[in-house]
């Protein structure tokens, strides 16, 4: 079974939810918000119900400037309450998954299925083997237009980056490279002339 609410497949929802994780888990940490720190809860549900390999991949990610800010946090001495709360979380759930590894060690078997079937294998099955197919050819449509792309939506790439490259060629590609670095630097000097609220949004 697998989650994929309005979309056409599961990877398509786990993209969507991880975006509003991401989101939501940003501005419950900058605002303190009740409802964004219920709807970060229910969204990574959600997306660890979807079985999907985009999701358990993104959420890898998404843990790792977590982990990094919760660690500058302990350095420099000033560790929020709501760090304590996911970092004993994490300690309550992973001595749940130990204790239930212990008592019956089967328990976890159809996880470890599903992670070899959505993560570890899903290169040799069929999806995997189409996949890389239109992965393939996007990339030899970049090269047959001489690195000019053929356009929004004209392939059928599954990696974002090789979807950018096809369709919007070299020029398109560096244009959304900077684009995206705008984005992760944010608002800069202007920070301190808006709210605390339109910066939390930005961010």
């Amino acid at each position: 079974m697998r989650i994929t609410g309005p979309f056409s497949e599961a990877s398509s929802f786990a993209s969507v939810s991880l975006a509003c994780l991401a989101f939501c888990y940003s501005y419950w940490r900058r605002t303190k918000s009740p409802l964004a720190k219920w709807l970060s809860a229910i969204l990574l549900f959600l997306s660890i119900l979807s079985t999907s390999s985009t999701a358990y991949v993104g959420l890898i990610l998404l843990c790792i400037p977590v982990a990094l800010s919760m660690l500058a946090s302990v350095l420099r001495g000033k560790v929020e309450g709501e760090e304590i709360l996911i970092m004993a979380l994490m300690v309550l759930g992973g001595t749940a998954i130990l204790g239930i590894s212990l008592y019956k060690a089967e328990a976890f078997d159809p996880f470890v299925r599903l992670i070899n079937s959505t993560i570890i294998n899903k290169a040799d099955s069929g999806s995997g083997h189409e996949r890389t197919y239109w992965n393939v050819k996007s990339l030899q449509s970049f090269l047959d237009t001489s690195g000019l792309g053929v356009g929004f939506g004209s392939s059928r790439a599954s990696s974002w980056p090789i979807a950018v490259l096809s369709q919007l060629g070299l020029f398109g590609s560096l244009m959304m490279g900077g684009l995206l670095c705008v984005l992760a630097r944010g608002l800069g000097a202007v920070r301190q002339w808006v709210d605390p609220e339109t910066n939390a949004v930005v961010v």
